[in-house]
């Protein structure tokens, strides 16, 4: 039915983008809507598989001391064996950036958290990040049918809001970052087999077509062992032979990669209550995506609940292993358990629990930052839920901040700007411009120099994260520290002025959002308003600011804002970008202002339907 609609609509328009393509756009099917899910589920897994590839290089290159400083997994007792070790020294770590999604592709989606409200009611608030483009990364929609309405955000291509309510509850979803993938290393014998447990085994091949308009067109072979394809493979005929021949890899992930969880989405649309809620989980859990869901209806009662698996193995597998030896082989999937914490369930922007089956602690503080804000509630009321969302501080950052200055002693310049920071990101902020052009210009390559640590910790993400919470001890690191706060100044000077008080987060960083073809014809108007980006690592520092040129140029932030109570009828919903894609359309960029200024729209849903499709904004 849902592709009968995409059809319906494309039978009687034509898209802006396909007419400046000069594409026509091909009928929809049920299989491209569950490819959409099964990317999701894509771009949740490399937040896995390129950290233990990566790792196990840097283990066999720089060794365990090296690897533990910036590594997220747990390596406190790693012993490794000569031959592993010799193995991952050969590791073609191409294979993480080659592969890496594109910048509108993002893991967790939706932040957010449900609690007891007012008047015996709950209320449920979520935050949705994405690129800062038009369209939004996710669509606001009504749907209606017989004894059927649900609002909210929908991912594009599917019928799947994430997170929304119907005529009794209301519902956040995140899509969760389980340790269910692995890098497995594979021999091969020249002659079309690879080594595994019990002999000789023949390899799978196919090919696939790629055609390029205008150009010649790509043909690929995949090939395949019994762990997954080749992905060094696919790099070597993408890019090119590595400098030193090393194993082939494979990556060993999509358990659940031929089933589908609309069935639990669609069982969440009709739940009444909390419980038939809970009851939707194993549907929900049985498609490609682990989730995390905070759920509230219309009685006040709130739930957190998780929903997926993991592979049960015969041993860990936090860096590469060996597929000819058969380890860390999958055994069968074990369903995702998770305690409920009442009366407040806070989802997304983190790592859920302590538990393993999570992988690493790596990630966005913005849980603990929510689970900060509510800790002392026992109810929160939806006007209050507004301003717990447009929460701009950041206790990640401010850590470090406080680290930072702590390893350069009270009377380096700026010491004090740093320790007396409260981890926002607003506008006239001295400290937040002076901390995140320090993190971002030039801390990496000052406390993880190329020559230890090669291209592992160059991306200023992972040195954040790997910086976190740890003690710049050493006088090298307190060196180094030092070194890259003069050329931190020296950019903001050169850049903003001599006068330090021109050194603002306002000036230092900004917004470019815009449709992809605005520089088409029929696209002019398609620039968004440019603006200062505000918030805290789930609108900063978790997202994708751009690596150069300085000033910060911000490639993605929070994209839409929902606000409700199951027990109205209403619901707050608000687009960073406005609702509709195209710059000619009456609807383009109209809701910027809103979000900017922290407002919503509200709009009634369990109207009776008529059958005539209305606007969703008044």
């Amino acid at each position: 039915a849902y592709a009968g609609g995409v059809n319906g609509a494309r039978a009687h328009a034509q898209p802006p983008e396909a007419l400046a393509l000069d594409y026509e756009v091909q009928p929809w099917t049920v299989a491209d809507s569950l490819a959409v899910e099964l990317y999701w589920a894509w771009s949740l897994s490399r937040e896995v598989w390129p950290r233990k590839l990566l790792s196990s290089a840097l283990v066999a290159k720089a060794g365990n001391e090296v690897a533990r400083a910036t590594s997220p997994l747990d390596l406190s007792a790693l012993l490794v064996a000569d031959e592993r070790r010799a193995s991952w020294a050969k590791l073609d770590t191409r294979l993480a950036e080659g592969l890496a999604p594109p910048e509108e592709v993002f893991a967790g989606l939706v932040s957010g958290f449900a609690t007891p409200g007012e008047a015996g009611g709950a209320t449920l608030a979520a935050t949705l990040q994405g690129a800062p483009g038009a369209p939004c990364a996710a669509w606001a929609a009504h749907l209606e049918a017989p004894g059927f309405s649900i609002a909210g955000l929908v991912l594009p291509g599917t019928p799947i809001f994430i997170t929304g309510r119907n005529a009794h509850i209301a519902w956040a979803g995140s899509g969760l970052v389980v340790d269910d993938v692995d890098i497995v290393m594979e021999e091969l014998d020249g002659i079309g087999n690879f080594r595994g447990a019990e002999g000789r085994e023949r390899l799978a091949r196919r090919h696939e077509l790629i055609r390029v308009r205008d150009g010649e067109d790509l043909r690929v072979e995949v090939v395949e062992t019994r762990n997954g394809p080749l992905f060094s493979e696919l790099i070597r005929q993408l890019d090119g032979p590595a400098a030193e021949a090393g194993p082939e890899l494979a990556i060993r992930w999509g358990a659940n990669s031929l089933r589908s969880s609309v069935a639990g989405w669609l069982a969440l649309g009709h739940a009444k209550n909390v419980e038939e809620a809970r009851a939707a989980a194993s549907a929900l859990g049985a498609g490609p995506v682990s989730l995390e869901l905070a759920v509230c209806d219309a009685k006040g009662a709130t739930a957190s609940v998780l929903a997926g698996s993991v592979p049960d193995r015969t041993e860990r597998s936090d860096l590469a292993v060996r597929g000819w030896h058969k380890e860390a082989q999958w055994r069968r999937l074990r369903p995702l358990f998770g305690e409920a914490k009442a009366p407040v369930s806070v989802v997304g922007g983190g790592r859920p629990s302590a538990q393993p089956d999570f992988a690493f602690g790596e990630g966005p503080d913005r849980r603990e930052r929510l689970d900060l804000l509510l800790a002392d509630e026992e109810s929160v009321p939806t006007h209050a839920a507004l301003l717990v969302q447009g929460d701009l501080a950041d206790s990640g950052a401010l850590a470090l901040a406080r680290a930072l200055a702590l390893s350069l002693g009270p009377d380096a310049p700026d010491a004090a700007l740093l320790t007396q920071w409260d981890g926002a990101a607003v506008p006239d902020s001295r400290a937040a411009a002076l901390f995140w052009v320090l993190v971002v210009g030039f801390l990496p390559e000052a406390i993880f120099p190329e020559v230890t640590f090669g291209s592992f910790a160059q991306d200023w993400r992972r040195a954040y994260a790997a910086l976190r919470g740890r003690e710049l001890a050493t006088d090298e690191e307190r060196a180094a520290v030092g070194a890259a706060l003069v050329s931190a100044r020296a950019w903001l000077a050169a850049e903003l002025g001599e006068d330090p008080m021109q050194w603002t987060w306002e000036r230092a960083c900004s917004s470019s959002r815009e449709h992809r073809l605005a520089a088409q014809e029929g696209f002019e108007s398609g620039r968004l308003p440019e603006r200062t980006v505000l918030g805290s690592l789930g609108a900063v520092a978790g997202l994708r600011l751009a690596q150069a040129p300085l000033p910060l140029r911000v490639a993605s932030e929070a994209a839409a804002r929902l606000v409700c109570d199951p027990a109205t009828k209403t619901v707050g919903l608000v687009l960073a970008s406005g609702i509709a894609g195209a710059p000619s359309a009456v609807h383009f960029a109209d809701q910027a202002g809103l979000f900017a200024d922290g407002q919503l729209h509200e709009f009634t849903v369990g109207k009776p339907s008529d059958g005539v499709f209305t606007e969703l904004v008044p």
